[in-house]
């Protein structure tokens, strides 16, 4: 597998109002991107998955 998820930046934070709005903006441009990230993830762990049982399913049709 090689599909890394991007990390999202800094939530913003009402303690420090200062930088909310900024901190706000790129956080919920992230998003998106995330969300694909995971996504084809997801897509890829899917495969692997599917790979893995057919491979034990060969494993059991020619040991049983």
């Amino acid at each position: 597998m090689s599909k890394e998820i991007r990390q999202l930046p800094m939530a913003p934070n009402s303690a420090n109002p200062a930088a909310f709005n900024e901190r706000a903006d790129a956080f919920v441009k992230a998003l998106q991107p995330f969300a694909d990230d995971a996504n084809a993830l997801a897509k890829q762990l899917e495969e692997f998955s599917k790979n893995v049982d057919t491979k034990s399913a060969d494993v059991d049709t020619k040991y049983a």
